[in-house]
């Protein structure tokens, strides 16, 4: 049962060098319905690299919700709210790492015949 949802505006840039491949990106999402009033920013950056065993999976993300002060935001959203932005956060964290993990692998096995 959802209580409200999100416009949500993301950018990014993606940077490959020899061994390692990063994406860096901005995120700002904005409470509609009954998350009207509550907004947050994330900022974040996600590495790839080889590693003898396979591959190495950095990632960093820091994410701020906040509550412009209006009558728009009442306080039972604002836990639900949360609780979404953290699941979403989940949720990409695993999307980037499992499509960042394939492009390199498919990097490495570039020119391989079997």
């Amino acid at each position: 049962m959802g209580i409200g949802s999100l416009a949500q505006r993301y950018v990014s840039r993606q940077y490959r060098e020899e061994n390692r491949m990063v994406l860096v990106w901005k995120m700002s999402s904005e409470g509609e319905d009954g998350f009207r009033g509550l907004y947050a920013e994330e900022t974040g950056w996600i590495c790839v690299e080889p590693s003898p065993g396979g591959v190495v999976i950095s990632v960093c993300v820091q994410q701020v919700p906040m509550c412009f002060r209006s009558p728009f935001a009442p306080e039972p959203a604002i836990k639900p709210f949360y609780h979404m932005l953290k699941n979403y956060l989940e949720a990409d964290k695993e999307d980037m790492a499992t499509c960042m993990g394939r492009m390199l692998l498919d990097d490495v096995l570039t020119g391989i015949e079997c």
